[in-house]
């Protein structure tokens, strides 16, 4: 397949992607009252959408491990290598889960304010202070509603896919929350679709979901242990072979 070919593709995975969440959005609105039920909605069009692109794009998912159904409400944490990462697990992401995302997914045409208005979590990467505030407000809410939280303690993707440092919001979310940490691991989005890409190589990628953590002792002071702990785990699974 030429690159032309997967640049065009990616445009129009893109517009059937923007088109369905104009069709989306009248639903989003009548339950504006309710933001449980906006994210818990805005899970079941998100399988739509990640079933589009990836289909479009030629992409295949392999998923080995645990159900992620089977193991929530929890902490899903996932390693963020590539804007491909966010499509793959669009799929799968359980109903009843709040995402955290970065202040700058709001200039995306479509997708930011949609994701906004739809009860998710948007944080600012560059005020560490209101971040945490932020977390600490969703961790009351998922409390609240029983639902889970997904986030990527990278906070942003490398520029060769490599792992990032994990920032410690994640274990302070478990800690306020008491919700077990699942560690989900994707092998092979970079490669497929590199920073700063214009096309995506069709191709398979693995995605592997982890024993859930017991967060049941972590403690907020050694928080940057469980986050190098949890880290480890990351870098042992990317380190085998696929």
């Amino acid at each position: 397949m030429t690159s032309v070919l997967r640049t065009l593709l990616l445009g129009i995975a893109f517009s059937l992607v923007a088109l369905e969440l104009v069709i989306c959005l009248p639903g989003l609105v009548l339950l504006l009252p309710s933001r449980a039920a906006r994210a818990r909605y805005t899970c079941r069009c998100a399988h739509l959408f990640g079933r589009t692109f990836t289909t479009v794009t030629s992409i295949t998912t392999q998923w080995i491990g645990r159900d992620l159904d089977s193991v929530q409400p929890a902490v899903f944490i996932s390693n963020h290598a590539s804007s491909l990462d966010f499509f793959v697990l669009m799929e799968r992401v359980p109903i009843g889960t709040c995402s955290v995302g970065k202040r700058e997914l709001m200039f995306i045409p479509f997708l930011g304010p949609f994701y906004a208005l739809a009860g998710h979590l948007l944080i600012d990467r560059k005020n560490a202070e209101r971040a945490r505030l932020s977390l600490a407000r969703a961790a009351e809410f998922i409390q609240q509603h029983h639902m889970s939280i997904w986030l990527a303690p990278e906070g942003t993707r490398s520029r060769d896919g490599s792992l990032g440092e994990f920032k410690r919001g994640f274990v302070h979310t478990a800690i306020a929350t008491g919700l077990p940490v699942v560690p989900v691991v994707l092998h092979g989005c970079a490669r497929l679709w590199p920073m700063g890409g214009w096309s995506v190589e069709p191709g398979q990628i693995t995605v592997e979901v982890l024993a859930p953590i017991d967060t049941s002792t972590w403690k907020a002071e050694t928080a940057t242990a469980h986050a190098e702990q949890v880290r480890s785990r990351y870098v042992e699974c990317l380190a085998r072979p696929r």
